[in-house]
């Protein structure tokens, strides 16, 4: 189901529209809600404009979930969602949106699981999901995020071992899954991520020595458990976490 207004009432009606054609048709739009707009709840129909290509929209008081409606936003190229009144889980309609690059959903009350359908969005370069309540393992699917520069999902309730299946994502060069409940030995996927300049793995419950291809991508901070020995690698820094 596509949203098009037949006049320029919605640009009007919500002030964070940057851009709209002479249609009336928005195509990006920055905005809050709950600071005294009169706005309670995210405005599901911001979700069915189908020409939008740039979404960044900051609930400060404003509260509710995801639209799944949010899936049929096809041109979107960037999503950010952030506020701790967003709660819910990650709708799976999120992985239609194939064009998006970077994708926010940070500093939120979000729980459940991350859905494996992120693995259908091909073109992502950022993914920050850092802040929230989402639990279960780290979806194997991810691997399929080539493109993925930066994967932030720290400070949540993720378990399980680091999936080995995410050697595939050889541009990573920044990549962050400190503060969860992860368990294991850190695998050795590295060797393929030539620009790999930080890895952030601190205040899980990993176990074992540093594995030799993290070092050998020449990463210039990493940052691991006190129960992970660095050996003599200089740049990794064994922090010590208190609960």
């Amino acid at each position: 189901m596509n949203y098009i207004p037949k006049d320029k009432s919605i640009c009007r009606r919500y002030t964070g529209f940057q851009s709209c054609n002479t249609d009336g048709i928005p195509t990006k739009f920055f905005g809050t809600c709950g600071n005294g707009d009169g706005i309670s709840k995210f405005p599901w129909e911001l979700s069915l404009l189908s020409e939008v290509t740039f979404f960044d929209y900051r609930l400060l008081e404003c509260g509710g979930t995801i639209p799944t409606a949010l899936g049929e936003m096809s041109q979107l190229t960037y999503l950010t969602l952030i506020g701790s009144a967003l709660t819910g889980t990650m709708p799976s309609e999120l992985g239609k949106l194939t064009q998006l690059r970077f994708l926010s959903l940070e500093n939120s009350a979000l729980h459940g699981t991350i859905p494996t359908a992120l693995g259908e969005l091909k073109e992502l370069e950022r993914l920050s999901l850092l802040i929230n309540q989402l639990g279960g393992n780290i979806p194997t699917a991810l691997q399929k995020l080539t493109n993925l520069q930066r994967m932030d999902i720290s400070n949540n309730m993720l378990t399980g071992p680091i999936p080995t299946a995410l050697d595939k994502l050889t541009n990573m060069q920044g990549f962050f899954i400190n503060n969860n409940m992860l368990t294991g030995p850190i695998p050795n996927i590295f060797y393929d991520m030539p620009g790999l300049y930080y890895f952030k793995a601190d205040c899980n419950q990993l176990t074992g020595p540093l594995p030799t291809s993290l070092v050998s991508t020449g990463a210039v901070a990493i940052e691991i458990d006190d129960d992970v020995s660095c050996g003599e690698y200089q740049p990794c820094t064994e922090m010590i976490c208190y609960n």
